[in-house]
């Protein structure tokens, strides 16, 4: 604009200067910045244990069915046993 540098910086001042916002010194965004960043790190750190928390549920309840398949077939086993053993107990003996 054809100003020498002192009366640019003098006309810089008096705009910043008369400006309703001021804004926050450079200091305070990198420690807003640094806060939200630890946050975030802090949501993504629960999160993940929430996953895992999740996971070993998810595994326990399949061992869990597992071995409810497991007692069935046993189970199962053990009723046909009784079945077929029920025919071989009923014994009559000769007269």
């Amino acid at each position: 604009m054809g100003e020498r540098k002192r009366e640019y910086l003098k006309r810089y001042k008096q705009m910043v200067d008369s400006d309703e916002e001021h804004p926050e010194p450079v200091d305070n965004f990198l420690k807003s910045a640094e806060a939200s960043a630890n946050k975030t790190t802090a949501l993504v750190n629960k999160a993940k244990s929430e996953v895992k928390k999740a996971e070993s549920d998810v595994n326990k309840a399949e061992s869990d069915v597992k071995k409810g398949e497991k007692d069935v077939k046993t189970g199962e086993k053990d009723v046909a046993d009784l079945e077929g053993g029920e025919r071989d107990l009923i014994y009559i003996p000769p007269n």
